[in-house]
């Protein structure tokens, strides 16, 4: 976890994470992993991974900080955490705003509705 502590759940153990605990959850294996997370209170996580994970699945990767920002300074409890909040969330606001006017948030926009699109009967 970014040079932090790091923590391994092998074979479907548990992990609890303090609120504000900056956390990627990443598989360095070689085999296909499977990981359920519950997030409590959810609060905006849901519209974040229903945003962010078609666009993964349709591009092929991690969406870039413009295309995100302008999601993100929308009041996303989501935040940068390889930098310091006090920087992050004035960095992420410009970003926002710069992502927004370059039209850069249209691909994850896009990605999603293409995604939930298919999925209909």
């Amino acid at each position: 976890m970014l040079g932090f502590d790091f923590y391994a759940s092998p074979g479907g153990g548990e992990v609890t994470l303090a609120p504000g605990t900056r956390h990627s959850i990443i598989n360095n294996g070689d085999m296909e992993a499977h990981c359920y997370v519950e997030y409590r209170p959810a609060l905006k996580s849901e519209w974040w991974f229903k945003l962010i994970h078609p666009f993964h699945d349709r591009i092929g990767r991690e969406p870039r900080m413009l295309e995100i920002a302008p999601f993100l300074s929308q009041g996303v409890e989501i935040y940068p955490a390889n930098v310091p909040r006090w920087l992050g969330l004035p960095l992420l606001y410009v970003a926002g705003i710069l992502g927004r006017l370059l039209g850069k948030h249209r691909a994850v926009l896009r990605a999603s509705n293409e995604y939930f699109a298919a999925k209909q009967p």
